[in-house]
């Protein structure tokens, strides 16, 4: 057999999947909030980037065999936390769309219209690097414990039907 450290195995499924579970989750939040009138809180959202991780990393461990390797890690880390953004922008996007609101209207009702690209910098360094613990711990650790459990629950079905 040939271990996964001297063959390479593809990453941009899982951040493709991590991508799509990401977005069904902003869509849950933003149905829960919207139309059920269910304030989420914005914690929530850290929980979203933990858990997508997880169950694509858990996918990848599946599909390969076993839990990504340090460097596959950091690239579906990385990689994720772009498809993060772009899913979160695209999202933030299609909200403004939705609702009629332009984006300087937005950022004033919010209370950081005039704020400097230092700020917004900033912000986006505190985010991503929040984002990056989260998808560390979600391919790591998380991934490995679901990965774990679901090959319990497969031994036991096997165990089962003998």
């Amino acid at each position: 057999m040939v271990s996964p450290e001297t063959t390479a195995r593809p990453v941009m499924p899982t951040i493709l999947m991590f991508a799509g579970i990401y977005a069904l989750s902003i869509a849950a939040m933003a149905a829960l909030t919207w139309f059920a009138q269910i304030d989420v809180g914005s914690g929530t959202s850290l929980a979203m980037t933990g858990l997508s991780a997880a169950v694509a990393g858990q996918a990848f461990a599946t599909r390969h065999g076993s839990l990504p390797t340090v460097g596959e890690r950091w690239k579906l880390i990385f990689g994720s936390l772009v498809a993060g953004w772009v899913v979160s922008l695209a999202a933030l996007g299609g909200l403004l769309a939705a609702s009629g609101v332009n984006l300087q209207e937005f950022l004033v009702a919010s209370g950081v219209g005039g704020a400097s690209a230092q700020f917004w910098a900033i912000i986006a360094a505190v985010v991503s690097i929040v984002n990056i613990a989260l998808l560390w711990l979600g391919y790591g650790p998380m991934a490995g414990f679901m990965h774990r459990q679901a090959e319990k629950q497969a031994a036991k079905k096997a165990a089962k039907s003998s």
